[in-house]
């Protein structure tokens, strides 16, 4: 009976401490367009950066450069960010975001195929307070999707939220994870997006640092 009991609390233990909640995925232009990409994701435990990626049905990881740019604590949760080069051109890529036990919902994204043809959806000021008005901003973007079913990638010109403030951004993610996790992102911040904070937007998204960046006030 004692020896049942310890078993049943250890398999308990050991199952709470695998439940690492993954959230707030995102799949961004960064670098060359044609063959690298910038992922970001939250988990509410310290754990693993990994990455599963595929190309028709086949994983690929390992034919890729994988860099490790930020796993660390943010806003009382932890923040990872990886950058993956490598990619051929042209190409229609499934990924997976996890800590090599637990894993993200399944995402993809295409790389350019060095056509001068581009086709994008812009949007910007979400500027939402609300999960309801979230909700109702990605309506909008779902209506452009029916009507550019091609494009190539989603452009957020800024103020994704009103406050940013972790729940909004919670928000943010879980009505936008549809489109989010389904093709790649090029943001830009708004005034809105840190309001005064330093390194929100950068720790939101893994973007291109290379040039100026500003997200203290957008």
């Amino acid at each position: 009976m004692c020896l049942a009991l310890l078993l049943a609390t250890g398999i308990v233990s050991a199952f709470a401490e695998s439940d690492n909640v993954i959230s707030r995925v995102s799949c961004t232009i960064n670098g060359d367009t044609k063959t690298q990409r910038g992922f970001c994701w939250y988990t509410t435990e310290e754990s693993e950066s990994q990455i599963k990626i595929s190309l028709n049905g086949e994983d690929v990881t390992d034919t890729l450069t994988v860099y490790e740019k930020m796993n660390e604590e943010w806003e009382g949760n932890y923040v990872h960010q990886l950058t993956v080069s490598g990619l051929t051109a042209g190409s229609e890529y499934t990924y997976q975001v996890g800590d090599g036990e637990n894993w993200s919902k399944e995402g993809k994204f295409t790389t350019d195929d060095g056509d001068q043809k581009v086709n994008f959806i812009s949007i910007g000021d979400v500027q939402a307070s609300s999960f309801e008005n979230f909700e109702r901003a990605s309506y909008v973007l779902d209506a452009a999707f029916e009507t550019v079913p091609n494009a190539d990638f989603v452009a957020n010109m800024g103020d994704f939220t009103n406050d940013s403030t972790n729940e909004e951004w919670d928000y943010y993610f879980s009505n936008f994870e549809r489109i989010n996790m389904n093709t790649s992102l090029a943001p830009a911040a708004g005034n809105h997006d840190g309001l005064g904070v330093w390194h929100w937007f950068e720790n939101i998204f893994n973007l291109d640092e290379s040039g100026a960046t500003q997200t203290l006030n957008g």
